[in-house]
């Protein structure tokens, strides 16, 4: 009985738990239900709201519509920037500017040092030189061109029948000697029988009668030299077709002939030579705009700003007035010695004589105004001065911002000096509708 009593106790017990736990759990998705009920309608409040604050947005534009001027907030800036880029590459010599400096068109930024380019200069003055004295000595010769190849010919053709005729004068020469020794050899021998008798008869000396046999014996030799020089000559006629010095008399010839016909001056010559001095000057042109160009000057007035903290810089590079090269600091202009080539952007300028206050005009009020409608350019950094202004231009698409609020960009430009303003200050324009400043 007792254990039957524990047993009843335990399952009363489980079941009061899971009729507890079913309970919480109601309980739980009851309150989830009424918290997500909550939050429905919180966000339908809110979204009521939201469309109650757009009609009270538009109804309070419709309500403003068509009365007073329009006033929108904006900034100065410059109507034109411009990337300042070295035409040569060199390193740096001197900076001779500051950021945020107000320079002139024209006024030197930096200088470049320009040794190798003023070497270069040296190098093409010397062949321009060169060029000079070649056109003149073509054109001194031009006139007589013709007489002058002709002459050369002549002297080519000269020359050549001068070596034929001294290789005939050789033989010839060499027939004569033959001929001469056979002469001389026929009265040694004679000499030498007359020297015998007279030797027989004790009339000379026997010293005398052998001094005439020597000279036989000499004179038998150089007949022999000579007829073996004369006939190695024949020999080699014979057998070369041409003696090695009419082979080379020939050869001479014709290089002579092609060498005239190469130095025979023509109008092609004289249109080459006259090319060749008109492309010398035009490097020694471009060689003295590269020594011009190591002083890198400003193109228009304006405030230097280093390109490496520009922000018109991606617009200029955008806009495919510059390249993609490295945006320089000031830093590392100074550097000693920074190589820099027209790939590099030093700085840039933004212009001062056109400035202007870009502003966004809400739809509503862009028909109310047209280009060249008169503003009054007021800001804190010039509260005493306002600046006088005018539409320049109305973007003619628009800009959506938000759900009700769409604009279109305007540009107000500045009419006057700057005085206290400055470039980049936050500027309120008052578009004078219909009336004058």
């Amino acid at each position: 009985m007792r254990l039957y009593g524990r047993v009843s106790q335990v399952k009363v017990a489980r079941y009061t738990v899971l009729l507890l736990l079913g309970v919480s759990l109601g309980v739980g998705a009851l309150g989830y239900w009424f918290s997500a009920r909550r939050t429905i309608s919180d966000l339908k409040e809110q979204l009521t709201q939201a469309k109650g604050s757009q009609k009270n947005l538009l109804e309070q534009k419709l309500a403003n519509v068509r009365t007073g001027d329009v006033r929108v907030q904006g900034k100065i800036e410059a109507a034109e920037a411009v990337a300042v880029s070295p035409r040569v590459e060199a390193p740096i010599a001197r900076v001779l500017v500051q950021e945020g400096q107000t320079v002139q068109a024209g006024e030197v930024l930096i200088e470049l040092a320009d040794t190798g380019l003023r070497a270069a200069l040296e190098e093409q003055t010397s062949v321009m030189h060169l060029a000079s004295r070649c056109l003149a000595d073509v054109e001194r010769r031009y006139p007589d061109r013709e007489t002058l190849y002709r002459e050369a010919v002549e002297d080519v053709e000269l020359t050549y029948r001068n070596a034929v005729a001294a290789f005939e004068k050789a033989l010839a020469d060499s027939e004569r000697d033959i001929a001469k020794y056979a002469v001389e050899l026929q009265s040694k021998r004679l000499e030498v029988k007359r020297m015998h008798e007279l030797a027989a008869e004790a009339l000379v000396s026997q010293t005398d009668s052998e001094k005439a046999e020597l000279d036989l014996k000499r004179a038998e030799f150089e007949a022999e030299a000579v007829k073996a020089l004369h006939a190695d000559l024949r020999r080699k006629v014979a057998a070369d077709g041409e003696y090695v010095r009419l082979r080379q008399a020939e050869l001479d010839r014709q290089q002579g002939l092609q060498r005239a016909e190469e130095e025979r001056i023509t109008d092609a010559d004289l249109a080459g030579a006259r090319a060749a001095l008109q492309e010398a000057q035009l490097l020694v042109d471009l060689a003295k705009q590269n020594i011009e160009a190591a002083q890198v000057r400003a193109s228009i007035k304006g405030v230097v700003t280093a390109a490496s903290r520009s922000p018109r810089l991606k617009t200029l590079i955008g806009s495919s007035q510059t390249g993609t090269g490295r945006a320089l600091s000031f830093e590392e202009l100074r550097e000693v010695g920074k190589q820099v080539s027209p790939r590099d952007i030093l700085f840039v300028i933004e212009g001062l004589d056109a400035v202007v206050v870009k502003i966004q005009v809400d739809e509503i009020d862009i028909n109310r105004i047209k280009v060249g409608d008169p503003a009054r350019i007021t800001g804190m950094g010039f509260a005493d001065k306002p600046l006088k202004g005018e539409v320049s231009n109305i973007s003619p698409k628009a800009t959506y911002v938000a759900e009700g609020i769409t604009t279109f960009e305007t540009t107000v430009k500045v009419i006057e000096e700057l005085g206290r303003a400055r470039l980049g200050m936050s500027a309120e324009a008052a578009i004078l509708v219909g009336g004058a400043q």
